[in-house]
């Protein structure tokens, strides 16, 4: 047996005047939820950042050894944009491979002018100096420290908390 009441319009309630009470329910998205939703984003971005500078800031004091940069490409794949590098260098007489230019983020793909600018700076075969992490020496990076793009991401999510602990 059915239950009516589930497959049935639902009925309009009067009120003590006898006109149709009204459902308050929104249907656009409570706003409410909108600080919640930037506190989360500047909190994983933030996040992302703050355990990436200890590593940047500690790049800046590793040893370094010559490398040489033995493959590029650019990643154009879709919601991406940036280049892929490749280096080889020796620790102790260990060859090594490395692909991590610096602690930066991610390229933005609609950035394509900063990717480009880093892609012609490493052509295959240009000799470069590797910074490397002592204790875990497969570790490496060719740019070290913080730079802009990173004290952005770190910057940029601490103000979306921020903002959203104010307007909420």
């Amino acid at each position: 047996m059915r239950n009516e009441s589930f497959f049935s319009a639902p009925q309009l309630k009067r009120d003590s005047l006898g006109s149709h009470a009204h459902s308050t329910r929104c249907v656009i998205p409570d706003l409410f939820y909108v600080p919640f939703i930037m506190m989360a984003a500047g909190a994983v971005s933030a996040l992302r950042a703050g355990l990436r500078i200890p590593r940047a800031l500690a790049s800046v004091r590793w040893p370094t050894t010559e490398g040489r940069v033995v493959a590029r490409d650019l990643d154009d794949s879709p919601g991406r944009y940036e280049p892929v590098f490749e280096y080889r260098y020796q620790v102790s007489g260990a060859e090594l491979r490395g692909d991590r230019i610096s602690f930066a983020p991610a390229f933005d793909p609609r950035s394509s002018e900063r990717a480009l600018l880093m892609y012609h700076q490493y052509p295959p075969g240009k000799a470069v100096t590797v910074y490397y992490d002592p204790r875990r020496p497969h570790r490496s990076v060719l740019e070290p420290g913080l730079n802009w793009p990173l004290a952005t991401q770190l910057l940029g999510g601490i103000g979306l908390v921020v903002l959203a602990l104010v307007i909420r």
